[in-house]
């Protein structure tokens, strides 16, 4: 095309000079009337090298005018293709320089809104990538448009290609579908609650959706917003549990005082025997009573620690005077069941710890390895430094927990034998505080068991 261009011009100007020679031939011939055959041959040859550099110089002018234009061309191109970074030299010909002016100043202007455009798309994925909430749009033929990480990550599509995609490729629950299309249908803002999966593996989100338009209002799709509230859900259950079950413990202490207080009332009083034995009653269940109002205080403390981040004093200090310690305290349970503490600890066994709050959780573990142990028996605490870790282990030779009960043994209120662990006057919260008291050290607890051979509680420290 650009030599098309360039012999076309060219052309032009040779024709346009050869018709003006031939014109000039023409009335120079019919003004010399009665010249010879020599006159005319010299004006032939005159004409003819006329002709040679006329056209010589229509070719030379025509390249200048087309090279201009071919740039201007190639230019257009290049920016209709999306190529920046492109600008033409001023042209020898007045209008082609302004026209190139043109060219370079649009050039410009579709340079800065693409760096617009880029910088507002990096800011979007930005936003959308670092939210904590899902964000789905789909649009009115139901493909999907975006769906940042988190989205991805509650879909399982992580890594996924999802762009385009059918909606219900992406998600399968029927509950978010139908509420993603009436939304579409009736345009009003919406919030719903939907289940994902089931069982222990379900995950609830709160949903909130809205139409997507154009500033012009043209409808373009749906926006869906999901938040993850399974931990809110959860955080609900074991409060819910929590109030039940302190509102049940605290029930019986009150009843049996309430019951002994009014049957002494109603004349038991005047019965020496009956007055000690209902006395018994009221004072045996005071103390329940004080005991679970204090682990349920001691619990929530140490929770709030945990759960708000409220720093808990750590100290680097020798982990044999905690267990000498807490086998001191739990020595008159010790010797009221013939029960022996065997400490075995290395003196230069050292751990972060805050050595009160270490020693409510060994003392727990005491306790209850004592009370679970046979009259005679024998209770082993012994610290030892493993794979980084301090760890203290509580060992019994009771009668051991059936493995079904070990994943939910620290929760609160959970007691393998309800009735023995009431006899026995445990609060069902030992365990949970232990739990926490890990938690709030960095650390956390285990359990092994065999029924019939013992169990092994341990508490595992980190080692800075």
């Amino acid at each position: 095309m650009q030599d098309r261009l360039r012999w076309r011009i060219g052309a032009a100007v040779l024709l346009c000079t050869w018709g003006a020679l031939a014109v000039v031939l023409v009335f120079g011939t019919a003004g010399t009337g009665g010249t010879g055959g020599t006159g005319k041959s010299g004006i032939g040859a005159v004409v003819g090298v006329a002709g040679l550099v006329a056209g010589a110089v229509g070719l030379l002018a025509a390249w200048r005018i087309a090279r201009p234009v071919e740039e201007a061309a190639a230019e257009a191109a290049r920016l209709a293709a999306g190529e920046g970074g492109l600008r033409l030299p001023s042209a020898p010909i007045r209008e082609l320089s302004e026209l190139n002016e043109a060219l370079n100043e649009l050039a410009r202007q579709l340079e800065a809104r693409h760096g617009d455009v880029a910088r507002q798309r990096t800011e979007q994925d930005a936003i959308l990538a670092s939210m904590t909430e899902g964000v789905l749009a789909v649009d009115t033929a139901g493909r999907v448009l975006t769906l940042n990480p988190a989205a991805a990550r509650i879909f399982g599509m992580t890594g996924v290609p999802y762009q385009g995609r059918a909606l219900t490729d992406v998600v399968r629950n029927p509950d978010l579908l139908r509420f993603v299309e009436r939304i579409d249908k009736e345009g009003a803002p919406a919030e719903t609650q939907v289940t994902l999966g089931s069982g222990a593996r379900a995950r609830h989100l709160r949903v909130g959706g809205t139409r997507l338009a154009d500033r012009g209002g043209r409808r373009l799709g749906t926006v869906v917003v999901l938040s993850d509230i399974t931990r809110i859900r959860e955080l609900e259950n074991v409060r819910r549990d929590f109030v039940a079950n302190v509102s049940h413990e605290l029930k019986t202490p009150v009843t049996a005082i309430k019951g002994a207080a009014d049957t002494l009332l109603e004349g038991a009083g005047d019965d020496p025997p009956a007055r000690e034995r209902f006395l018994a009653i009221i004072g045996r269940q005071s103390e329940r009573l004080a005991a679970l109002i204090s682990d349920t205080l001691s619990l929530a403390r140490i929770e709030q620690q945990v759960d708000t981040g409220a720093a808990t004093h750590l100290g680097e200090g020798p982990v044999a005077q905690v267990l000498a310690a807490a086998e001191t305290a739990c020595e008159p349970q010790a010797l009221a069941r013939e029960v022996r503490v065997e400490v075995d600890c290395p003196a230069d066994l050292t751990a972060p710890m805050d050595p009160p709050l270490l020693e409510q959780a060994i003392i727990n573990l005491l306790q209850n390895a004592i009370q679970y142990s046979p009259e005679g028996g024998v209770v082993t605490l012994h610290g030892v430094a493993k794979g980084g870790e301090c760890v203290i282990e509580v060992i019994d030779r009771g009668r051991g927990i059936e493995p079904e009960h070990l994943p939910r043994l620290f929760e609160r209120f959970y007691r393998v034998d309800p009735a023995r662990s009431r006899e026995l006057g445990g609060t069902g919260l030992g365990l949970a505080i232990v739990k926490h008291i890990c938690l709030a050290h960095g650390g956390r607890a285990s359990v092994e068991s065999t029924p019939g051979l013992g169990s092994t509680f341990r508490i595992h420290l980190p080692v800075a």
